[in-house]
């Protein structure tokens, strides 16, 4: 439910799902390979938003993406049971772009990453805090 409300609210537009897709973050555990930004202790994860994902430069990235993977849920949906079907998105950093046309076509979506700065961006987008990167260029392209 909690994804589909922030959908509808960062969108501006209406979002039609058969099933209601929770939405949940955890944090992976170190391997202990000592790769630091891995581990988030250098890595910015507002700024690499800005920079991969957002302005027209990115623009190409952003169709190409989104095509992609909406392509893929529609065509391959028909495979699985979507009232047991969880979708684990494991090392997404901060982004959910690759989540949006997941969302009709499974009941749990499961969001791990081993940075803890990335898992704070996305807590912020699915908790609706105004302070959240903006998707919703990404969302209208897909609904």
């Amino acid at each position: 439910m909690l994804l589909r409300r922030a959908i509808t609210a960062l969108a501006g537009v209406s979002f039609t799902a058969s099933r209601p897709a929770s939405f949940t973050t955890r944090k992976l555990m170190s391997s202990g390979g000592g790769d630091s930004a891995a581990e988030g202790e250098k890595f910015d994860a507002r700024a690499y938003l800005q920079t991969r994902y957002f302005g027209p430069a990115n623009e190409f990235r952003k169709l190409f993406y989104l095509r992609n993977f909406h392509e893929f849920y529609q065509r391959f949906h028909s495979e699985w049971n979507p009232e047991k079907a969880r979708l684990l998105e494991y090392g997404g950093g901060p982004c959910i772009h690759t989540l949006i046309s997941a969302a009709p076509y499974v009941s749990e979506i499961v969001f791990a990453d081993y940075a803890e700065d990335n898992l704070k961006e996305v807590r912020k987008w699915r908790d609706g805090e105004p302070s959240c990167f903006d998707w919703s260029s990404f969302f209208k392209y897909v609904v």
